[in-house]
């Protein structure tokens, strides 16, 4: 009984080994392309509101993407964090810093989350006549990000990965795999 116990636990080892390996490739697989917004997804801001490093690192690649013409416009998309401070006014504020004209720049300050930042974005979009989206985040973030958007009505979904790489996305990519499995199974659109 133990033997057999250990067996399954082991395939489901492997088989979850296998689900971040293929999260991690397919992450790092940039997606670039001429799309009518990009959408840098917020993640840590420090306390005086400025972007963390792996923030800087997702709003490089947006204004990369920005530059090299790929999108005229891009989307910060952001929520409150436990303190309740808002990332998307340091967002915007970096990006304005570095050169991006206020009227290039839209916030998103309700993106709590993937979903809602798929969910707002799909709503500006259709506001606006739009289809095609770029997408920045973390590599081990994309494939959440695309079915995410997916899942909002935007299939081809462009993707850009921060250039930032840290121990901690050992557990990140972990996470991602429930969490693929949950966006996946969601039904409140």
């Amino acid at each position: 009984m133990i033997a057999r116990l250990l067996r399954i636990l082991a395939v489901l080892g492997a088989l979850f080994s296998i689900a971040c390996g293929l999260i991690v490739a397919d992450g790092l697989r940039d997606r670039p392309g001429h799309a009518d917004i990009g959408v840098v997804l917020g993640s840590h801001a420090r306390a005086d509101g400025t972007p963390s490093p792996g923030l800087a690192a997702r709003l490089d690649r947006g204004l990369g993407a920005w530059r090299a013409g790929f999108v005229p416009r891009l989307i910060v998309s952001g929520g409150f964090d436990r303190s309740g401070l808002n990332e998307v006014p340091g967002m915007r504020r970096y990006l304005l810093e570095r050169g991006v004209p206020d009227s290039c720049i839209i916030e998103d300050p309700r993106g709590q989350n993937t979903w809602l930042t798929a969910r707002n974005t799909r709503a500006w979009m259709d506001a606006h006549e739009l289809r095609r989206v770029l997408v920045v985040s973390e590599y081990y973030h994309l494939p959440r990000c695309r079915l995410a958007f997916a899942r909002h009505g935007l299939p081809g979904v462009y993707t850009m990965h921060a250039r930032h790489i840290r121990p901690r996305d050992l557990f990140a990519t972990a996470r991602e795999v429930p969490a693929l499995v949950k966006y996946a199974l969601r039904r409140d659109f």
